[in-house]
């Protein structure tokens, strides 16, 4: 076992998850670890040979790989978004009382700077 297999940074919880980092790790490993057993054979000119199945074969994995981390960035994208809009609406509410306790200061200043007519 090489010390990279030891090594979890990420907690027990989160490695349970088929769409988390871990298991993208794993996928990314398995798909270059495929791609290094299937090049063994290296042509009379010492250049990598495979056929189209296995062309093919590893562009279907990758673009799956791809799939399911584009779709996890999109998932935290629209997650970050929503707390944004989130975040702005509360931002534009204490922008309208801010406006309000503005008014009332400015008032209760112009009342107290009134000079009473004798």
């Amino acid at each position: 076992m090489s010390n990279q297999e030891c090594e979890s940074p990420e907690p027990e919880e989160e490695q349970a998850k088929p769409d988390s980092p871990f298991f993208e790790d794993i996928e990314r490993r398995e798909l270059h670890s495929e791609i290094l057993s299937r090049s063994d054979s290296k042509g009379k000119d010492g250049k990598f040979t495979f056929s189209i199945e296995q062309v093919s074969s590893l562009a279907e994995k990758l673009e799956e790989m791809m799939f399911l981390i584009y779709d996890r960035h999109n998932k935290q994208m629209q997650d970050k978004l929503q707390e944004l809009s989130e975040i702005m609406e509360r931002i534009s509410q204490i922008q309208t009382e801010l406006r309000q306790v503005c008014h009332t200061v400015e008032a209760a200043y112009k009342d107290l700077c009134v000079q009473p007519e004798v």
